[in-house]
């Protein structure tokens, strides 16, 4: 039998990175997106400060298309007897967008220079206003000392895309024609009742939100109506922005479209639903019946203009199948996939709290058969928490959610590994604690979900440090985490730090590199045959693109040798994950890449335990973003899932050697002990696609 599994990466998750000294990254975890790179700007805020009635520029900020937050310190402006009053102009790109603008973490006292309400910019909640040909002001209460703006947007391209979102999916980035895929609805003769056609998720690959477009018809005796409630596109685009019905009779097919300028057949509206709680596009249509002709049942299909592309996984060795946990519509989801990568049973709620709950880790305990997820929340309306929940292996949650940090400030982005000999959870994040900078802090967490201890500094330097990844070590009872970490005060470098089974720190922070400019987003795996571990990040040493590195370092935190290259191909390479695979004894590293151009594809990289690589980069799939790899725990294979921006779904490729022949005992109807043998195919390495969601 082929084992396949599944472990795909963390939803709506945005890693924003500058070359600025005072960039800062988004307290508010937007779709995934590709890393921001200064070089590639549409267009930039100019930030103007009111000082003695004279409107003086402090500074400008650029943005790509996607939502990301970035900061400016004003601090030289700061006085503590005076409100602050800021201008903010969009130039250059297409259209712009701002979610929100806070001055040392608070919002706005008045805005002008908009038509949109204030609450638009008071937090990041996907309900944004518009700032494309606008000067917008702004006055905060006074401060005194360091004055920092968050500024949350995006600007687009002059031309943007013009591929609609298609309803069937199976329809997408194909014209509707007489062989596509239709919905059937009959007509009904009696009441008015309308009937959801369909509701489909669309994950956001451009900073939109991720959600659900709902389709719901009815007709009377003289018209079909139809409503398409569009959440995932929380932008106006003026006449751009439209939606079209197609009616099949037999061999008919017959558009009507419905825009800003185009009302013959319905109307297009930007509002607030009872789907969402931010404001987004929403299309309601009449057609008549004599524009369609009678019949007694009609097939139908949508299409949307928009621009709407992650989630986490571990696998259970008792039950043979992954537990495969995402965000969506703001709420976390868990979805069981066996070892054949097949789905079983339906997803899950996690946790539906208030507000939203994001980027999902999760660890498979052996002992106890249960799961644990982790996320980060915002249940409490002031600021993300951590937060965790037990799940047994039948899909039922054990107990409920339970906090594991709800410190001052804010907790994000966590990482869970589990400790088989404590049978406990090390729970890791980045923590703003201290109001002043972010720190790496941890949390052991017990079998039963209870906390054993407090909340714990792992590197609190004075410096910034964010986006921690953790593995444990079964020979020495210790975990290694690494994070990103801007010590130097000029760029941000990788360092780790040994973390007893107790929750000590074995020694101190150690620099895992320091090359020139910056090092982002480490990932880290752990090898059981060398008792060593491989770290891998993203690295601008080169000054010109982002290029994938690795070090190798040993069970005592001593580095082996140098940090070396993965992959230093043209153009930038980014989000690199790493999976040890036993049975191979090797590592496999994959990123997404830019060599060939936009939309980037998915690379790989087996490496030895000794660091070499293994033959060259190969390609594992086009068009397709933020990747994560899991080894197989059973067989010399890998599962490598990403995002596939052409189908615009999850999917998963297996990569490697299949399982070979093994007998498995199991007990029969009369409690003989009998063998089922399991027959592998072939032993070649190889690339197969092997399912999407």
């Amino acid at each position: 039998m082929l084992r396949k599994a599944l472990m795909l990466f963390s939803c709506i998750f945005i890693l924003m990175f500058s070359s600025m000294v005072f960039a800062s990254y988004s307290s508010f975890q937007y779709p995934k997106v590709p890393l921001f790179n200064e070089k590639e700007v549409n267009g930039e805020f100019h930030i103007y400060v009111k000082n003695g009635g004279i409107w003086e520029e402090t500074g400008k900020i650029g943005f790509d298309k996607y939502f990301r937050q970035r900061t400016i310190d004003i601090s030289r402006y700061a006085d503590s007897g005076k409100t602050v009053k800021i201008l903010l102009k969009k130039e250059g790109g297409g259209m712009a967008h701002i979610d929100s603008v806070h001055l040392n973490n608070k919002p706005p006292l008045k805005v002008s220079g908009t038509d949109a309400d204030i609450k638009k910019f008071t937090k990041d909640d996907f309900d944004v206003a518009d700032a494309t040909d606008k000067g917008i002001e702004m006055e905060f209460n006074a401060v005194e000392g360091r004055a920092i703006i968050n500024l949350t947007a995006r600007i687009e391209e002059k031309t943007i895309s013009k591929t609609p979102f298609q309803f069937p999916v199976e329809n997408l980035y194909k014209e509707v024609g007489l062989k596509s895929k239709f919905y059937t609805y009959k007509i009904d003769t009696g009441s008015r009742n309308e009937r959801q056609i369909f509701k489909e998720y669309s994950v956001s690959g451009s900073g939109h939100p991720s959600g659900y477009t709902y389709g719901r018809v009815s007709n009377d005796r003289e018209n079909l109506y139809v409503t398409i409630d569009f959440t995932p596109d929380n932008t106006m685009d003026g006449d751009k922005d439209y939606a079209a019905v197609y009616v099949k009779t037999g061999d008919n097919i017959r558009e009507f479209k419905v825009s800003t300028v185009d009302e013959r057949w319905g109307k297009a509206h930007f509002t607030y639903t009872d789907n969402v709680s931010y404001e987004h596009k929403l299309y309601r249509f009449q057609i008549p019946f004599k524009e369609i002709g009678e019949a007694k049942e009609l097939e139908l299909a949508f299409s949307a203009y928009g621009t709407a592309a992650p989630p986490g996984g571990d696998f259970g060795r008792t039950t043979r199948q992954y537990l495969v946990v995402y965000a969506k519509s703001t709420d976390i989801y868990g979805q069981f996939v066996d070892e054949n990568g097949n789905a079983v049973g339906t997803e899950f709620v996690i946790s539906n709290a208030a507000n939203g709950q994001y980027n999902p880790s999760v660890a498979y305990n052996s002992s106890t058969n249960q799961y644990l997820v982790v996320w980060h929340d915002d249940r409490s309306g002031i600021s993300y928490d951590i937060y965790g929940q037990l799940v047994n292996a039948n899909g039922t949650l054990s107990g409920g959610n339970f906090v594991i940090s709800n410190a001052a400030n804010g907790q994000y982005n966590p990482s869970v590994a589990y400790n088989s000999s404590t049978n406990q959870y090390l729970v890791v994040w980045h923590d703003d604690i201290s109001g002043i900078s972010y720190d790496i802090c941890g949390q052991l967490v017990n079998a039963n979900g209870t906390l054993s201890g407090g909340n714990f500094a792992i590197c609190s330097a004075g410096s910034d440090q964010y986006n921690p990844s953790v593995a444990y070590n079964s020979s020495t009872n210790q975990y290694l985490v690494v994070w990103q970490d801007y010590i130097s005060g000029i760029s941000y470098d990788i360092c780790g730090q040994l973390v007893n089974a107790n929750g000590t720190l074995s020694g101190g922070n150690f620099v895992i590199s320091y090359a020139t400019n910056d090092q982002y987003n480490p990932s880290v795996a752990y090898n059981s045959s060398t008792n060593q571990y491989l770290v891998v990040w993203h690295d601008y040493r080169s000054g010109t693109n982002f290029d994938i590195y690795g070090q190798r370092v040993n069970a005592n935190g001593n580095l082996l040798g140098g940090d070396f290259a993965i992959c230093n191909e043209t153009h930038s390479q980014y989000n690199p994950s790493v999976a040890y695979n036993s049975s191979a004894n090797q590592y496999l590293v994959v990123w997404h890449d830019y060599r060939d151009g936009t939309p980037p594809d998915i690379y790989g990289q087996l490496v030895d335990t000794n660091g070499n690589l293994v033959n060259i980069n190969f390609l594992i799939q086009n068009n397709a973003y933020v990747p994560h790899a899991i080894a197989n725990t059973f067989c010399p294979n890998y599962l490598v899932a990403f995002w596939d921006e052409d189908s615009d779904v999850y999917s998963w490729t297996l990569y490697g050697d299949p399982c070979q022949q093994e007998a498995i005992p199991t007990m029969n109807e009369w409690g003989m002990i009998i063998f089922i043998v399991l027959a592998g195919i072939g032993s070649l390495y190889y690339l197969r696609r092997r399912h999407s969601v």
